[in-house]
């Protein structure tokens, strides 16, 4: 494992690939939101982690927070794209792992979620 930058690398890709994926669905539904990332998992798992399906699912979700997430100012002016993308990652049909990542991201970045997520949350 020693000098592998195989994940500095796909964390770096991932990053790109968020950025991609956020800036083309800025202005979307809550619900369109859910139904792009049910379809983009198995995208993010080979364009990404080359299909190291285990460790994609893992960070999706923690990856494409860090993307939104600026350690200075928080969500800011993107705190609705924040809460939107939270409630679309728990209402998905993404895999579990994907899901729990989501919920650890949640709240890890105190993202103050609306009522209609807090279900989501109770298996953390």
């Amino acid at each position: 494992m020693r000098n592998d930058t195989r994940l500095i690398e796909r964390l770096q890709k991932a990053r790109g690939w968020w950025q991609e994926f956020l800036d083309q669905n800025t202005d979307t539904s809550t619900e369109e939101l859910a139904r792009k990332l049910t379809l983009a998992q198995i995208s993010f798992e080979h364009n990404v982690f080359n299909f190291d399906r285990g460790d994609a699912k893992d960070v999706m979700a923690t990856t494409c927070f860090a993307v939104l997430y600026d350690p200075n100012d928080g969500f800011d002016d993107r705190k609705s794209l924040a809460k939107r993308m939270a409630i679309a990652f728990l209402s998905s049909h993404c895999s579990s792992e994907v899901k729990s990542d989501a919920r650890r991201a949640i709240v890890a970045t105190h993202l103050d979620i609306e009522e209609e997520v807090k279900p989501y949350l109770r298996y953390i």
